[in-house]
């Protein structure tokens, strides 16, 4: 399997947990189709930076638990930017980051953090990062401000669950 089907696989796994019993929000949406994600994810991997719809991403690969005896390793994680498709924006990296239940709270989000923040940085054209955070979500408020992100918008009611309305904080880093 190609490391954008193990992402795929991944990404739609992890989008379902948000919002259940036990786990708070932390996805606007709750399902994609795996397809989708393995098309999008290798399109924006073979476009060059600096061009529309460019992205790059990065996995934190885990051996699943559940196998019995050696085995395979899968996407436990990961952190991504992606530039947006106006090249007027071109400019701006938009980030996003997911890390499944294990993972969280031992520093590896931080660290994806900064190796993204390191990539675009590295990229002269790129000036801003930004990222959308539910605003209930202060421990990953609390790191991407501690990573020099600040609150620049507030958007009440973002998204309306069929148990819950959340509202979405806009953050951004300045890179130059």
């Amino acid at each position: 399997m190609s490391d954008a089907a193990d992402f795929g696989t991944f990404l739609c796994r992890h989008l379902r947990e948000s919002g259940t019993p036990g786990t708070p929000d932390f996805a606007s949406m709750r399902d994609v189709a795996r397809s989708d994600v393995i098309r999008d994810t290798e399109r924006k991997w073979v476009t060059s930076p600096g061009t529309p719809g460019w992205g790059r991403t990065w996995l934190v690969w885990d051996r699943d638990p559940r196998a019995a005896g050696p085995s395979p390793a899968r996407v436990g994680g990961y952190v991504e930017i992606r530039g947006p498709w106006a090249p007027a924006a071109l400019h701006r990296v938009e980030l996003s980051i997911g890390m499944d239940a294990p993972h969280r709270g031992h520093g590896l989000g931080r660290r994806l953090m900064e190796t993204a923040i390191r990539a675009a940085y590295d990229l002269p054209q790129i000036a801003y990062i930004e990222l959308r955070v539910f605003a209930a979500n202060e421990r990953a408020r609390a790191l991407y401000q501690k990573l020099g992100f600040v609150d620049v918008g507030y958007v009440p009611d973002a998204y309306r669950f069929p148990e819950s309305v959340v509202d979405d904080v806009l953050m951004v880093r300045r890179l130059r």
